[in-house]
């Protein structure tokens, strides 16, 4: 048998805009097979990290929205919080990673149409099966607190919009 030539013994994954990548990028890369800009969740190269018009026609497609489209059961366990830019790339689409709360975007980028990650995690997710990971700040309203912390003022929610996604 002879051994596979010119098989790469490695694989990179950078942003296109930086040679140091961030997790919101190479997630994106990794999950839709499409690589894009620093800081951008589930978009393609075309949009403009901060911009949500320029993100309004570059969405990409997870294989985890692949496989919901295709009838599969999905799932994701993530040891970092489930809006945060890595475990986002499977179903969210954001110009930027920080924009994982209603109360993290500009008010002039909401009025053009952008949505939170945390929103999307509810609306575009709706059909994953199991969600785990840490962290419901953002998920909460602001005067919620947190339920297995109530008495600590410091973890209470920051959604401005005063919604619990938690009870969706």
């Amino acid at each position: 048998m002879v051994p596979h030539r010119n098989k790469p013994s490695h694989v990179t994954t950078y942003n296109t805009d930086r040679q140091v990548p961030d997790s919101a990028g190479t997630a994106t890369a990794y999950f839709s097979g499409v690589k894009t800009k620093t800081a951008v969740i589930g978009l393609d190269d075309s949009a403009i990290k901060g911009d949500c018009k320029s993100s309004l026609n570059a969405n990409v497609e997870s294989v985890m929205i692949s496989a919901q489209k295709s009838g599969k059961a999905t799932a994701f366990v993530s040891t970092a919080r489930v809006t945060h830019a890595t475990p986002a790339a499977l179903y969210a689409h954001s110009p930027h990673r920080d924009w994982e709360c209603d109360s993290d975007i500009p008010q002039k980028e909401t009025d053009i149409g952008c949505s939170d990650i945390a929103q999307q995690l509810i609306t575009l997710g709706q059909d994953k099966q199991v969600i785990m990971g840490g962290e419901r700040m953002k998920m909460l309203p602001r005067e919620a607190a947190d339920p297995e912390y109530p008495e600590d003022s410091s973890k209470a929610g920051s959604r401005n919009d005063g919604r619990n996604l938690i009870g969706m």
